[in-house]
This record gives C-alpha cells, structure tokens and sequence, in this order.
C-alpha cells in the first residue's frame, strides 16, 4: 500500500471521531551559547571526530582524515557538496555529461591541495563496496545531541551514505540548530527526500550477546570538518 493509500485509509477511519487537545504546557527546548562547540562535545562524546577548519584550515583537515582514513581517495556525493563549502575544484566537460557517476578527487600521499581535480568513473556495486570514505554535506546539524540530519534523493545514494567504512560530513555552522524542533522548522524540502536519517556518530550496536559493536549497520568511523 503506498503512503497516500494509508493517509486516506486513516483519514476514513478517523472521520467524526473527537481528536485529544495538545498539551499547552510545553517544556522548553534547550539553547546554547556556541552551537557549534555544543555540537562538537556531544558528536566526539560518541565517537565522532571532529575538526574545525577555521584553526586548522580545511586543505590540512581534509588530508588529516586521509591519514586517519588510510585512504588516498575522496568519494563525493556531488559537486553540490564542494560549492556548498567553497572548495575550490576543476572537472572536465566529458565528465559532466556522464551519469550514474562516482565522482572522485585522488590524493598521492594523502596530502590535499586546492583545487581539487575531479574524475568521474562508472557507479557500480563493486566501486561502492571498495570505497574506503565517502563525503557529503549536513541539511542540519542538532547541537543538543550531536546529530546530523541527511537527505537521500536526488543524486543521493544511500548506499554511498552508508556503505564504506569511513564518512566524512562537512557542517557549515549556518547550519547547525540548537534542537531537534529547529531542526524539523529547518525548512527542508523534505518530500523531495525518499529517506531521512538522524545519525549520531558511528554506527554502532549491542544487540548480538550485549556487546558493543561498531561499524555493522553503517560507517564505523565518522569524521566532520566544520566550516563557516
């Protein structure tokens, strides 16, 4: 049954029927000083590891999670996400016409150095599954909890989201709200989205035998670079 389906088979059965009144008394939401430092504790208290471009410089940043990575390469979701961060980058025209396309930025010695120089290759399962980082941007960073909110979509593949081991988020600090009420206020076109996630640092589980794992539902390392 699709989503309209549903909403009009509730809609019948809710006909006529009196609707509870909402609470009027409504706890306040919490509020921070420094978003993006509150932001910053909460992702590292769960494992995230956080950078801030503005005392390290985002060239350093980036080659800094090569490092830790121990990748040579980026995999970006889209131009989008460069231009968002003013990343300065070069591709050529051959590989803009191409479709269904990683589009990568290669760096020997994990050092990065701007501009970055884009290629693109063919999408193809066994690219995604021997991708070591994948990049995008935040829609909106919660600082209550450390959260970030990403869309799938469009030239937004889940599988890149949540396929390779490492994932780096770029945050601007526009973007970051104090709470998740902003957040769902934020303004996101969210039914151009086919899925909404709320993540908060790396994956990680304890339901095999209460023990903790990383990495088995997502990206086992979660990096972010945040950006002005």
């Amino acid at each position: 049954m699709s989503r309209s389906e549903t909403l009009a088979t509730l809609r019948k059965v809710l006909v006529g029927k009196n609707t509870p009144e909402l609470p009027t008394n409504i706890p306040k939401m919490p509020r921070f000083k420094d978003p993006a430092e509150t932001f910053s504790k909460q992702l590292k208290k769960v494992g995230g590891i956080v950078l801030d471009s503005r005392t390290m410089g985002l060239e350093k940043c980036l080659s800094t999670i090569l490092r830790k990575a121990q990748s040579e390469i980026f995999v970006w979701e889209g131009q989008d996400t460069l231009e968002a961060h003013s990343i300065p980058f070069s591709i050529s025209r051959a590989a803009k016409k191409q479709k269904q396309q990683f589009i990568l930025s290669n760096h020997p010695k994990r050092h990065v150095i701007f501009p970055l120089r884009l290629s693109t290759v063919e999408l193809t399962l066994e690219r995604l599954e021997n991708t070591t980082i994948s990049a995008g941007s935040a829609d909106v960073a919660i600082a209550e909890t450390g959260t970030i909110l990403f869309r799938t979509g469009l030239n937004r593949s889940r599988l890149l989201f949540g396929l390779p081991p490492c994932r780096l988020t770029l945050v601007s600090r526009r973007s970051i709200v104090h709470n998740l009420s902003q957040a769902i206020n934020a303004g996101l076109q969210l039914e151009e989205s086919s899925l909404i996630t709320l993540t908060t640092g790396p994956s990680r589980t304890a339901d095999i035998e209460k023990r903790l794992v990383v990495g088995v539902h997502g990206p086992g390392r979660w990096f972010v670079i945040l950006t002005d």
